[in-house]
């Protein structure tokens, strides 16, 4: 009876591990892909020299914190490839 208990309880946390790194997967795709976008922009006005300076610091915030959103999507990606504990 307690192997059967443990064998389901195995099945179980592997199936919300599946479910978890599904997420991971959606949530990176999902977001990657605006946010590639929104980068890449930030980067271009940020290469305006005609910007005012208030403007270009405003602008150099996004693009690190765009960056910081990069590393986030990235730790995603190494959740995806977690498997359940031994």
């Amino acid at each position: 009876m307690v192997d059967s208990e443990s064998d389901h309880s195995a099945a179980d946390c592997e199936e919300r591990i599946a479910k978890f790194q599904q997420l991971a997967a959606r949530l990176q795709h999902d977001i990657n892909s605006p946010l590639t976008a929104l980068l890449a922009e930030a980067q271009m006005l940020a290469l305006d020299e005609q910007l005012p300076e208030d403007k270009a610091a405003e602008v150099e915030q996004i693009v690190e914190l765009a960056r910081r959103l990069v590393l986030v999507v990235r730790e995603l990606d190494s959740l995806r490839g977690q498997t359940a504990p031994s």
